[in-house]
């Protein structure tokens, strides 16, 4: 068995390594349970190094207490944090802002073209706008 792991930095530039229990296939077990992708790594055959897992929660926690803005201040190219009710939190980046001025809302598509229609004067928090953001490079490791 191989003792040394290959240690990479992510796109956020937090550590990571193979991951042991797929042996960086991202696959694992039985094809009838979630298309056989390995749990330990979510199918990516790497995973953040234990301190960098750790780091990567307080940059998170730091990211959540920062300002919030409402829709209508966000401009292209902010990273906001959208989601809630039926959804699950997820940090975009806005690519587009469309405006629906009769109905008072916008719409938002992110880097990846998602779209989401957001009422023109609900919070959301506005990673690029806060000044009290954290800087992911205080937290890389």
């Amino acid at each position: 068995m191989n003792t040394t792991q290959d240690t990479r930095k992510n796109a956020a530039g937090f550590s990571i390594t193979e991951c042991t229990r797929c042996g960086n296939t991202g696959n694992f077990g039985p094809q009838s349970i979630d298309a056989g992708r390995c749990f330990g790594c979510n199918g990516s055959g790497w995973k953040m190094t234990p301190k960098a897992a750790k780091a990567y929660k307080a940059y998170q926690a730091a990211l959540d207490a920062s300002t919030a803005s409402t829709a209508a201040e966000a401009k292209v190219g902010d990273r906001v944090k959208l989601g809630g009710a039926n959804t699950t939190y997820r940090w975009i980046t806005i690519a587009s802002i469309g405006a629906n001025l009769n109905a008072g809302c916008i719409t938002i598509t992110d880097t990846k073209g998602n779209s989401t229609g957001l009422p023109a004067t609900m919070k959301i928090q506005n990673f690029t706008q806060a000044t009290d953001a954290p800087r992911i490079a205080d937290y890389a490791v």
